[in-house]
């Protein structure tokens, strides 16, 4: 091994145990916010809140060394990505030692401890992400694609259980100090980033070995209207053409029709948009699975006459649209339909841009 080599590997071990003993001070500031948490202590809460000035200092030297061994060896493709991935993953553990920091601060504010069936989930839910947390830290040390592959689900899991157990909070959580709830569902946010933080260090373990970017997930979007026999029908049918790429696209009615709308069928295959996977489908099929999807639009009447409750992380619109009555004569129902798809057409170009950007077609 030349000099240069011996050199170069030196300033990458040196990079690598600075972020190992970054990442051990951020597990030991989550491990010892959620002890405190559940134990009532408050001296270790305020020692923890203290705790991140030297996890700041820490993560400013991995930012130095990064910077440091990219000037000095001016590296390509594998080195650089590694560069590229340690700088993103030492964002992240700093972030998480802030967790940590709004997870004993919360603490703090408490005028009562968490009850005893409270406790058990917040004990559950800490020592899962911090588990996660640092199998995802050891992944991206030892450079371990099929590890950090295998922890990507999990986190996944984990991240849909807490939205579960988010719902079931609100719904179980009993009235009491105003201040107090909120501090818990603090809590329960702070310990759901770092499960999302854990994931994202996988993602870049994946990067920095294989060159492998973070697949662009397809965009799921459902389409409600009343029947689910035109407006919403079209929308997906149309949304499907425009965007088949990027998009996941499903429609659905609360009363919903015997058949699809035959003027619509003949209306959109002269203009080329396939219907073949086109059905009428329930509102009532589809409600136990709304999680799965990213926007929930109506058009008609607004979301909430449809489904009182929506999952965490799915966001609604509604769109106030033209719609088609049955019963029109021939060329009154033409024109209607045109009318629809050509607001349909604008409407979803300007919601995919937002959604997706300018690799939306």
């Amino acid at each position: 091994m030349s000099h240069y080599e011996q050199r170069l590997e030196a300033d990458l071990a040196n990079v690598n145990q600075t972020v190992r003993q970054l990442a051990n001070g951020v597990v030991l500031a989550l491990h010892n916010a959620i002890e405190a948490l559940l134990t009532g202590d408050v001296t270790l809460a305020n020692m923890t809140v203290l705790g991140d000035n030297p996890i700041n200092r820490a993560s400013r030297q991995v930012d130095r060394l990064c910077h440091a061994f990219i000037a000095r060896h001016l590296p390509s493709a594998g080195h650089l990505r590694l560069m590229s991935a340690t700088v993103r993953v030492n964002v992240a553990l700093e972030r998480i030692g802030d967790y940590a920091v709004t997870i004993s601060r919360e603490f703090l504010q408490l005028s009562n401890p968490p009850g005893e069936e409270l406790s058990r989930v917040l004990k559950s839910l800490g020592w899962g992400a911090e588990s996660l947390l640092e199998d995802a830290v050891a992944a991206f040390c030892d450079r371990d694609v099929d590890r950090a592959r295998t922890l990507m689900p999990d986190a996944k899991r984990m991240e849909l259980g807490m939205d579960r157990l988010y719902s079931d909070l609100i719904d179980n959580i009993s009235a009491g100090n105003n201040r107090d709830i909120l501090s818990i569902f603090v809590v329960y946010n702070q310990l759901k980033r770092v499960a999302d933080q854990a994931k994202n260090i996988c993602d870049q373990t994946v990067f920095a070995v294989s060159g492998e970017t973070k697949a662009t997930r397809a965009v799921k979007i459902l389409f409600i209207d009343r029947d689910n026999g035109c407006q919403s029908q079209m929308a997906e049918a149309l949304a499907r053409k425009m965007f088949p790429e990027v998009g996941s696209f499903s429609s659905a009615g609360s009363q919903p029709a015997a058949a699809i709308n035959p003027d619509l069928l003949a209306f959109l295959e002269r203009r080329g948009v396939a219907t073949d996977a086109l059905t009428v489908t329930s509102l009532a099929t589809v409600k136990d699975h709304l999680d799965d999807y990213k926007l929930v639009v109506s058009l008609d009447e607004p979301v909430n006459e449809y489904l009182s409750r929506l999952p965490f992380h799915t966001s609604a619109l509604t769109w106030d649209v033209e719609t088609v009555p049955t019963g029109l004569d021939a060329n009154e129902m033409t024109a209607r339909l045109e009318s629809l798809y050509r607001a349909l057409g604008a409407r979803l170009d300007d919601l995919m841009q937002i959604l997706v950007g300018h690799d939306a077609r």
